[in-house]
């Protein structure tokens, strides 16, 4: 076998692997973060808009659903991006 047909053989399955790699570990990660930081994942995708499928509103509504608390906006302390805050209810 030659050099060209080796790297033609991989060509048929060496990316799609080595993206589906790299996406399961981008799932893994964002997985992890809207379970144990919903909070902060939200806010990350917020910031990210415009993007994809999902609403701000749909996004906010869901991280309510598993358990984030969000603030309404506050134009007296509020900033251009969203972030984070302390509520004195975290333990």
């Amino acid at each position: 076998m030659n050099a060209y047909e080796q790297i033609n053989g991989f060509g048929e399955y060496g990316f799609p692997e080595s993206h589906a790699a790299s996406f399961a570990l981008l799932v893994y990660a964002s997985s992890w973060l809207k379970c144990h930081e919903p909070e902060a994942f939200l806010a990350a995708l917020l910031n990210s808009q415009p993007m994809g499928f999902y609403s701000p509103s749909q996004l906010v509504q869901d991280a309510r659903r598993h358990g984030a608390t969000v603030l309404p906006v506050d134009v007296t302390v509020s900033g251009w991006d969203w972030s984070l805050e302390s509520t004195g209810t975290s333990p």
